[in-house]
């Protein structure tokens, strides 16, 4: 079944087989296809998009030199790493392979696009696959014509993040490229955040977790695009091209046998699969509200958490900034699911608080969260998340085995364990590092298993490098940029000294040290 000369795209198709994991397209009958349709379409809100102020909108004449070349159009063919196709049925695939013929009609095509300040209705409708939801329900996300993504990549690398670099907002992680996004940076801000006020005072953190209801269904385009327009108001045909993007969208759902249910159109949202929807709605949240110095807002798209410290003396605030974030997600038309809210109280100490509110209802107070797929405890121990990830890696060490048992080249059985189970222990790893040992040691059985299977000498010390290394790396991008970098506040800058001994840019502060040995620096060369 294996041989060395087969593509990646090839052996994963095999893998994919031999362990009965199922294509891209979701294997639902026509019936919940259509079932789904009606689903989806309900979390849809009424069409708001003609309340936004056209006067903003903006005629085609001054966006001549906007252009792309050819070159930047072959570059983005190139780097399609989906094979995977929208209603046109042109695979991802074949736009690669012939990225020099298909250059230049699509580059002819998009500027079009952009001297018309117009994006092709045809690119607008996508199938939907839906992807089962951790606990119930389906996620629609959307199979979109490839050209039209290579498009939208084109708009948001060559236009839109250029304005919209110099007023990011730091702490939102998702989507938005800072350069120092991600689920990684998310939760490792959080956790040293909350270990830091533990260490340094004899305090708590109480923490709340926001649930958004469908938040990428029911964000209304007029709210989009009057926050796009702060940002670029000295540029209307960028916003001419974003309204003509939101407006006269269609979906429908494909069953497996290809039934197609019946299209719908999209009024609100953003088509969860595409690249430029996500940006728009992280843009939304972009600016978060004023809260108390005490209060940090951590934002990954449509995630939230506050975190609010609560020092001996000192009043809690939590209740009047848990209100102007309520207040605000209000006036940005983004509805909230109280239901799912929840509060917990980080501490080493027994502690009591007023219960919060929220239009209402009382928020329960819970001992553990999980936020980003890592699980907060009020002990601020990490044993749920860890027996979590264990209990995941184990369960697909068994695919691993599937190849072991056909016989597979060792290099595959190795690329499997690496892709299967090696990434869910490495999940996150720069906030979850500090692991008991005996954690640790069920992930060196874990390593011990796939090493013998491949016929290679397990070692610890290789181990603990791979997983060293994902530290390493992060302290790296944080002191390439000390000024921008949420994490950089963990540190101190340096003033530039010349001499060996003075070439590094961030050193650990002098008064958490103790607290820094407990983190992911504990593994980089400050210590």
């Amino acid at each position: 079944m294996f041989s060395d000369g087969q593509s990646s795209r090839q052996k994963w198709s095999a893998i994919k087989k031999l362990s009965k994991r199922s294509g891209s397209r979701s294997r639902i009958s026509d019936d919940l296809a259509d079932e789904l349709n009606v689903l989806f379409s309900k979390s849809f809100v009424p069409s708001d998009i003609c309340e936004f102020d056209k006067s903003f909108l903006h005629s085609s004449s001054s966006v001549q030199h906007f252009r792309v070349s050819e070159y930047d159009v072959f570059k983005q063919l190139r780097s399609i790493r989906s094979n995977g196709n929208g209603h046109d049925e042109i695979k991802g695939w074949l736009l690669k392979r012939y990225a020099h013929e298909f250059a230049t009609p699509l580059q002819l095509i998009f500027n079009r696009c952009f001297q018309y300040c117009y994006f092709p209705d045809i690119w607008k409708l996508a199938n939907i696959n839906p992807i089962p939801k951790c606990g119930s329900g389906h996620r629609p996300i959307s199979l979109l014509p490839s050209a039209s993504k290579v498009l939208e990549k084109i708009f948001v690398k060559h236009f839109l993040i250029p304005l919209l670099q110099p007023s990011l907002n730091p702490f939102q992680f998702g989507f938005l490229p800072t350069g120092f996004g991600g689920c990684t940076n998310a939760v490792t801000y959080a956790r040293l955040d909350v270990l830091r006020h533990l260490s340094n005072t004899c305090g708590h953190v109480r923490c709340v977790q926001i649930d958004l209801e469908k938040a990428f269904d029911k964000a209304s385009h007029c709210t989009i695009l009057t926050a796009l327009e702060e940002y670029v108001s000295d540029f209307p045909w960028l916003l001419s091209f974003v309204h003509s993007f939101l407006s006269n969208r269609w979906q429908r759902v494909i069953s497996s046998s290809n039934h197609s249910s019946v299209w719908t159109q999209v009024t609100s949202g953003v088509p969860q699969g595409s690249v430029l929807g996500p940006i728009l709605f992280a843009l939304i949240i972009n600016k978060f509200p004023s809260l108390n110095q005490n209060s940090k807002l951590i934002a990954y798209a449509d995630d939230l958490i506050i975190l609010h410290h609560v020092s001996p003396g000192n009043i809690d605030h939590l209740q009047a900034d848990l209100d102007t974030v309520i207040q605000w997600l209000h006036s940005l038309k983004l509805s909230i699911n109280v239901n799912k809210f929840k509060c917990l109280t980080l501490t080493r100490k027994p502690a009591s608080f007023f219960p919060l509110v929220v239009d209402g209802n009382i928020i329960p107070d819970v001992n553990e969260i999980k936020f980003l797929g890592v699980f907060f405890q009020s002990d601020t121990k990490l044993d749920r998340h860890f027996s979590s990830i264990i209990s995941k890696a184990s369960r697909n060490l068994f695919f691993v085995k599937l190849l072991w048992s056909n016989k597979a080249p060792p290099t595959i059985i190795w690329q499997a364990y690496l892709s299967f189970v090696f990434s869910c222990l490495s999940y996150c790893w720069p906030a979850v590092c500090d692991i008991p040992s005996s954690f640790f040691q069920k992930i060196c059985s874990l390593e011990k298993r796939a090493c013998k299977w491949c016929g290679f000498a397990f070692s610890v010390s290789a181990l603990r490098s791979r997983l060293d290394g994902i530290c390493v790396r992060l302290i790296h991008k944080i002191s390439q940029r000390p000024a921008s970098h949420p994490l950089a506040e963990f540190f101190e800058v340096r003033s530039t000294i010349p001499g060996l001994r003075h070439t590094r840019t961030l050193q650990l502060p002098a008064k958490s040290k103790a607290f820094f040995r407990n983190s992911f620096i504990k593994f980089s060369s400050f210590t």
